[in-house]
């Protein structure tokens, strides 16, 4: 028996309409609906940003930054078999303005990064399996991200954050059993 094979698609900008095509049955895309808000929230920050799409799955975070006029975009994924497929597809697209990282992201974003920060960063792990303060408080100490970061988290209940943190949920909506933030200093 074949892999179920499902599609997102590209909502706006230079890929709009594009198909994407997710083979791994562990990738969970970022719902369209989910996504419209949130490149309707980052709208007035997307050209001529630097993103960070850790726990990649589909790309389709970085795939529809680099659509909207992100500058360049980082995807970081464990699975080989995901990072081949995301290195099949930046090639499809003809894109050249990212990198590709077969790296577990808990452990790269636990190094102190030596580049700039991120302008935005998505954080969308697999649902259960991090503590998403945990890595937010990570990024922002290892100099992933600093106060003009805008960081968006995507989990399966609701997004707390500790009162004595120095960020603070900037806008947070849910869909269905989808719950997500954009997170800011």
């Amino acid at each position: 028996m074949g892999k179920q094979s499902k599609a997102v698609r590209v909502i706006a900008g230079s890929f709009k309409g594009r198909k994407l095509f997710v083979n791994d049955p562990n990738v969970k895309p970022t719902p369209d609906r989910v996504r419209e808000t949130l490149f309707n929230w980052l709208e007035p920050v997307i050209s001529g940003s630097t993103v960070l799409d850790l726990f990649a799955g589909s790309g389709v975070l970085a795939i529809e930054s680099l659509s909207r006029g992100a500058m360049s975009a980082t995807l970081v994924d464990h699975s080989k078999v995901v990072s081949k497929s995301l290195e099949k597809l930046m090639l499809v697209l003809e894109l050249s303005n990212y990198s590709n990282l077969c790296q577990d992201a808990h452990e790269l974003v636990s190094k102190t990064n030596s580049s700039k920060p991120y302008s935005i960063i998505f954080l969308d792990p697999p649902y259960g399996v991090y503590e998403l303060s945990e890595l937010v408080e990570k990024l922002y100490k290892n100099k992933w991200a600093n106060e003009t970061t805008w960081i968006y988290c995507e989990t399966n209940r609701p997004i707390k954050i500790d009162q004595n943190a120095k960020y603070h949920i900037f806008k947070e909506s849910r869909a269905g059993e989808v719950y997500y933030a954009l997170i800011k200093c």
